[in-house]
This record gives structure tokens, sequence and C-alpha cells, in this order.
């Protein structure tokens, strides 16, 4: 016998019903949905997530590269944790929106899909099609500032858990090293070749470190630390080959940014810190965020741009590494092949534009049994194919 379970109206209060009217429609207003629902945007509040913010950031200026405006994004690890990302594309707008009534650059911030990608007056291609990038970054970090130069002029503006902090202000490039910001986009790594240091570093070189990147080490103590006080005099950079050898060159490492400092270049700059309050294990991991994983990162993107220049630079422990591969995908086979026996070079390269469509397509066949194929559209990596 199935018995019929009545709800009578004593037990209406117990399960709410009379507490559900529209009282309880609530509007989550201008960027609270996104700290409300994290994880919506970023996949998870974890270290993937922190670096989702990342990846964000970059693939804005990536688009300026695809634009044809962009040449270099320089990259920092900054001492506090926070991370700043600098591209010498156009700069994000910053001239009165006339239906908002304010600046396009606070318009783009505060309000989810916003910018210049609906439609192709300000990009034919790119990455990011849904205007949440820079809103989603804003909302989940304790702070972020944000620089641009165009126009003849420095522009900042600050904004904190996904709210204005600050005014958008202007002064002249003149101007911009006497602000209490700036200094720490003075600084600058020069690090220069010694070649008795070579000779030490001969033995210390781990096979796990072997890639094609030019990771260009720093100042190191006589424990093997990195000395970021520069009180060693010993320096020195290496360059991994893709057989797995290393070959030690003459050169420079000269990291530094330029918006604000060179008057003839244009662009944004923008620095971060995520908050705590939303990444709640940050400050319980290792590092916020991870050289290595944002390293692997621009640099296929910059075998996918071959005129695009990437610098990366962490204070904190004093890594570094550049990226600028004019031989484009090609390139970008013959790393994935290093170590392999490959049967021909270069690699084939097959180019062909069908409408706005543009295709490109390069491989080389090796002795190993191991198949590598990627797929990126739009700089992207389709990893469902």
């Amino acid at each position: 016998m199935i018995e019929k379970n009545e709800i009578t109206i004593e037990n209406e209060k117990d399960l709410g019903i009379n507490d559900y009217n529209a009282d309880s429609i609530k509007v989550l207003k201008e960027l609270e949905g996104v700290r409300k629902r994290p994880s919506m945007y970023i996949g998870n509040t974890y270290k993937e997530g922190r670096h989702h913010l990342v990846w964000e950031i970059i693939d804005n200026s990536i688009d300026e590269a695809l634009a044809g405006f962009c040449k270099k994004i320089n990259i920092s690890i900054n001492t506090d944790s926070s991370i700043t990302i600098e591209d010498n594309g156009r700069g994000i707008p910053v001239e009165i929106h006339k239906e908002y009534n304010l600046p396009a650059l606070e318009v783009i911030v505060l309000n989810l899909h916003s910018g210049g990608k609906f439609d192709k007056k300000g990009y034919k291609i790119s990455g990011g099609l849904h205007g949440v990038g820079l809103s989603v970054v804003a909302a989940l970090s304790e702070w972020i500032l944000i620089e641009v130069v165009r126009n003849g002029k420095y522009y900042y503006q600050t904004f904190s858990r996904g709210k204005k902090a600050s005014e958008l202000k202007s002064v002249s490039l003149i101007e911009f090293e006497n602000l209490p910001h700036a200094q720490k986009f003075l600084k600058e790594v020069t690090v220069k070749n010694n070649k008795e240091f070579q000779k030490k570093f001969d033995n210390k070189v781990s096979n796990n470190n072997r890639a094609k990147t030019k990771n260009k080490n720093k100042n190191k103590d006589e424990d093997g630390k990195e000395d970021l006080n520069g009180s060693n005099t010993d320096e020195n950079y290496l360059d991994l080959k893709e057989n797995g050898d290393y070959e030690q060159n003459q050169g420079d490492i000269d990291f530094h940014f330029e918006l604000g400092i060179n008057p003839n270049v244009t662009g944004t700059r923008i620095t971060f810190l995520p908050d705590q309050e939303i990444f709640q294990n940050m400050w319980e991991e290792e590092s916020v965020f991870d050289f290595d994983l944002i390293n692997n990162r621009v640099r296929d993107l910059a075998y996918l741009n071959p005129t695009l220049q990437i610098q990366i630079y962490d204070w904190i422990n004093g890594k570094y590494a550049e990226h600028y591969y004019e031989g484009g995908i090609s390139e970008f086979v013959e790393y994935l092949n290093r170590g392999n026996k490959v049967l021909f070079t270069p690699p084939i390269n097959i180019t062909d534009k069908i409408n706005e469509v543009e295709v490109d397509i390069s491989f080389q066949y090796s002795e190993s049994h191991l198949e590598n194929i990627f797929s990126f559209v739009n700089n992207v990596n389709t990893i469902e194919g």
C-alpha cells in the first residue's frame, strides 16, 4: 500500500514554502556575482584559478599582437607576490564613454561583457570573445593597478575586489617618475656575462632544466642561492638547446619596464594581487604565482606569434626567461621533437587562406612511437581537437 504524503499548513512553514516570495529574489550588482561564484569564471579557487587570472590578462595582450599593434610583453612576479603584465599595444581606451558618461577603462573593468571584441572594428581576430577577462580579474583581486599610456599621457586607476578604489588620473610622461607607485617599475635587471662564473656553473646544471628557453640565471651566492641584492659580481646566463645539451654564451639580461619611461611607447600595464578572501590557501603554498607554469604558457604563445617578444622575470627567485621565435610554429615543431631522431629537417610547412580564415600547418616525422598533435585557434589551445 502506498501512502500519499500531503503538505499541511503546519509543515509548509517547516519546508519554508511561505518564505519564498518576491522578497527572496536578489539581484547581484556589478561584479558581485563573480565574487559569489568565482569558479564559474576561473574553474576553481586554487592554483589553477589564480593562474587563470594571469591568462586572462596575457590573452588581452596577445590579442593586441594579433591585431598588429603589440610587439613585446613584459611579465614580472613581484616581491610582494603580485604580478605585472605590460604590453606595448595601443593601450586600453580612457576617453569618456558616451552611453555611461564614464572613462572607457572604468566601464570595461566594472561591467561584465564589455570590451572591443564584439564587433570587428577593434579586433578582427581575438582569443577573448566574451568581455569578462579584465572584469573577473578585478573582481577577484585584493587590489589591481591599471596603467595606460596613450594620447601622449600616462593614465592610472586602482580597483579593489571589483569596486573602484580611485578615480582615473593622468599626468604627463615627464611626471611619471614622481608618482609613489612608479618606483617598482623603474627597477631594472641587468646581468652581465662572466666567463669565470660560467666555469663554476658547469657541474651545477640539472638535466631536468633542459629547455629551448633562454633561462638566464642571476647572481648566486656561495650556497648556490639567488642573491637578489647583487652583492656577488659573478653573473651569467645559460642558453639551453633543443638536444638537451647546454651551450654557454656571452650576453646580458636586460629586463625593464617601458610604459611611462620610454616616451615613444604606448600600451597597458596591469598589476594585481589575488584576493585571499577568494583564494584562501594561497599563502600556504610555496608561491602565489608559479614561474615555470607561466613560462611554459608564454613560450607556446611566442611560438604562435613569431613577431612577438615575451620576457618574464621572477623577483622572488631570481628566475628569468626570454622568448622570441622568428621560425614560428616550424620552430615549435622542432622544439617538440627535441631529443628525437627526426626523419627530415626542416619541418614541412603549409600555409593557406580561405576568405578570412588563415591556416598554418607544420609537421615533422621522427622515429619515436609517440605522436604529438597540437591545435590552436586564435592562440587558444583546442585540447579536444
